[in-house]
C-alpha cells in the first residue's frame, strides 16, 4: 500500500516488471496509458526492460531477496515544448513580446480570459494582441494560428 502511494507520486508512467515481463504493479498515470494504447506500450516496455534505460524510459533493475529479479521501469510522457514554437513563430511572423506570449497560451488553448490572468493584463489587452497575431501570422482564427505555428516547428 505505502509503495503504491509513493509511485502515484510520480509525475510519470512507472511500472514494476518481473522478468517474465509481467507488470506487477503501475501507478494510475501507467493505468490509463495502458488503457489507450496497451499492444504498443507493451512491447515497448519488454524492449526497455531488455536493453535497458534509453530515451524517455528509464530502466532500473534490481534484486529481492531470494533472487527474483525485477525491473522498475519509468516512461515520462514527451511534452511539447509551447515556448519554443511560439518563439519561432513570433520570429518568422515579426511578433512583439508579448504577442508571443499570448501566441504561447493560445497554444496550451485558453481563452482570453485565461491568458488575461496568465499574463496579469486585462481581457481587452489580450483581444488586442490575439488580433496581431491574427493578422502576422495571416490566420483567421485562433485555430489556424495554433496550427501553422505547429507547422513551423515540423518543418
Amino acid at each position: 500500500m505505502l509503495l503504491q502511494h509513493a509511485i502515484e507520486a510520480v509525475p510519470a508512467q512507472v511500472f514494476l516488471m518481473a522478468t517474465t515481463d509481467k507488470i506487477l504493479l503501475k501507478n494510475h498515470a501507467a493505468t490509463t496509458a495502458l488503457a489507450a494504447k496497451e499492444d504498443v506500450l507493451r512491447q515497448e516496455l519488454k524492449r526497455a526492460s531488455m536493453r535497458g534505460s534509453a530515451g524517455q524510459v528509464s530502466v532500473r533493475r534490481m534484486a529481492l531477496s531470494g533472487g527474483i529479479a525485477l525491473a522498475w521501469v519509468i516512461r515520462a510522457e514527451p511534452r511539447f515544448d509551447f515556448r519554443s514554437c511560439s518563439m519561432l513563430a513570433g520570429r518568422r511572423w515579426g511578433l512583439t513580446a508579448r504577442q508571443r506570449a499570448v501566441l504561447e497560451h493560445l497554444l496550451e488553448g485558453q481563452s482570453n480570459k485565461q491568458i488575461a490572468t496568465g499574463l496579469k493584463c486585462a481581457e481587452n489587452t489580450v483581444e488586442v494582441h490575439v488580433s496581431a497575431v491574427l493578422r502576422k501570422s495571416g490566420a483567421r482564427t485562433r485555430s489556424q494560428v495554433v496550427s501553422r505555428a505547429l507547422a513551423l516547428v515540423l518543418q
